[in-house]
């Protein structure tokens, strides 16, 4: 990654000792109109783990209602072909019923609760969201419950890929899924269909026969999916039949295939700590990977990270791989990755793991798994942004106290954190940013961190 810059040069020399920057940080403080003052040090709290803990506590179950006559909704979207936007609870009591009362192309957002259903597209082509799909907080209160009575979501594998604006037309997003039970995919059954799955937390979901977390859809993207299982085949996704991307699969099951079988392709994902009865116990067959970890994965037959009847591999972490023919590419990497703190669920990059700055693909995923901007080629800029080069995984790795996420440590840091000084992180979203230990506020500790990148 890139190295800390100073501050701005005076006299002809770099300010770096702790003390300029503590100045310099004072100077910003002035300009922004905040105290010079902090009022507390807490001490920092550690580090985030990925794995979500499910600790959300509902204080209210919508129940399953027949459908009600279609209310007026609550706005109406322009231009086409979004017609409608319906939103649960306020329109309707249950996802179930504002669905049976969509068109195509209609949208349904659900607030933060937990919905005890099973629900089924019925062959329309709608985005079912939560109300932020990319606030991993509102994922996880925003709770779809299959109560064991079969697959949480279904599609009847008719509803199509694009609609006439371009845009993907069946979407599910933000959502935490979980307890489905069902022959094919517990927690999402897609039946063939072109739909985006994104930015879901999908968890202990059962498959009698295959796709314990996800079966037969077109494409799952930036997606927790752990602790589901399948009897025979892809405890954790079965045949995503265009593109996986930055997803993390860690602690599914199967007889084969533990986290994946079948899959098209596999880009930017971690796959670890899954388990297979026979082979394959990360992912079983896949035609293109790419800026992958496969690691620590356990099967007692072949292949324990990757068994392939013919895989095309471009920069990728695999520990033990075997089966058909690999076409791979440079570089390649089948050590280990060094990930932050696996035994207790943190599977970010340490800072001396070989795998930062790894991958010189320019294409793929413009964020990571959270959330955080990733270097690739963007042609309405015509260059690489934000400067630098993809690590391997579904995370990015990021320097201590870069809060404008940039890659690289210098002054303008020090200056948007002083902006938000004192700040709360639910506040606004560059104070999240700005609360570099994560311990809900910005602050004195912030300050001490971000000054220890700079001397370095």
């Amino acid at each position: 990654m890139m190295r800390a810059v100073g501050c701005p040069r005076s006299g002809g020399r770099a300010l770096r000792a702790p003390l300029s920057f503590a100045f310099c940080f004072l100077l910003a403080i002035q300009a922004s109109g905040v105290p010079e003052t902090p009022t507390a040090t807490p001490t920092p709290t550690g580090t985030l783990t990925p794995i979500p803990t499910n600790t959300y506590t509902p204080t209210k179950t919508p129940t399953h209602t027949k459908t009600p006559t279609p209310p007026t909704p609550t706005r109406t979207p322009t231009p086409t072909p979004r017609q409608w936007t319906f939103r649960v609870p306020q329109d309707f009591a249950t996802i179930q019923a504002a669905i049976d009362a969509a068109t195509h192309y209609d949208k349904i957002v659900v607030s933060p609760g937990l919905y005890k259903e099973n629900i089924r597209y019925e062959g329309k082509r709608l985005w079912i969201e939560s109300e932020n799909p990319r606030d991993w907080n509102i994922v996880k209160s925003t709770v779809i419950d299959g109560d064991l009575r079969g697959s949480v979501v279904t599609l009847d594998g008719t509803e199509a890929g694009d609609a006439p604006d371009g845009n993907t037309a069946t979407r599910l997003w933000g959502f935490d899924i979980r307890n489905g039970s069902a022959e094919n995919g517990g927690g999402i059954n897609g039946n063939g269909a072109e739909a985006w799955i994104g930015w879901c937390i999908i968890h202990d979901n059962y498959a009698a026969i295959r796709g314990g977390g996800v079966a037969n859809v077109s494409n799952v993207h930036v997606c927790h999916i752990y602790a589901n299982s399948a009897a025979e085949y892809g405890g954790g996704v079965y045949a995503c039949h265009r593109r996986l991307s930055v997803c993390l699969i860690v602690a599914n099951s199967a007889n084969v295939g533990g986290g994946c079988y079948s899959m098209a392709a596999i880009g930017r994902t971690t796959v670890t700590r899954n388990m297979a009865n026979s082979r394959a116990g990360g992912v079983f067959n896949c035609n293109q990977l790419d800026g992958s970890i496969l690691w620590n994965n356990f099967a007692p037959g072949p292949g324990r990270d990757l068994y392939t009847f013919g895989t095309t591999a471009f920069a990728n972490c695999v520990g033990d791989l075997q089966g058909g023919f690999l076409f791979f590419y440079y570089p390649w990497w089948g050590g280990d990755p060094y990930f932050r703190d696996p035994d207790n669920g943190d599977f970010h990059l340490r800072p001396d793991s070989p795998l930062i700055d790894w991958n010189p693909a320019i294409w793929g995923a413009i964020v990571d798994l959270d959330n955080n901007p990733v270097p690739v080629y963007r042609p309405e800029l015509g260059y690489i942004f934000p400067p630098g080069i993809q690590d391997l995984g579904c995370y990015e790795y990021q320097p201590p106290g870069d809060v404008r996420l940039d890659y690289t440590v210098n002054h303008l840091d020090l200056f948007d954190l002083a902006l938000h000084w004192g700040e709360e992180r639910a506040e606004m979203e560059g104070a999240l940013r700005a609360d570099v230990d994560k311990s809900g506020t910005v602050d004195a500790a912030d300050l001490l961190i971000l000054i220890e990148a700079l001397s370095k």
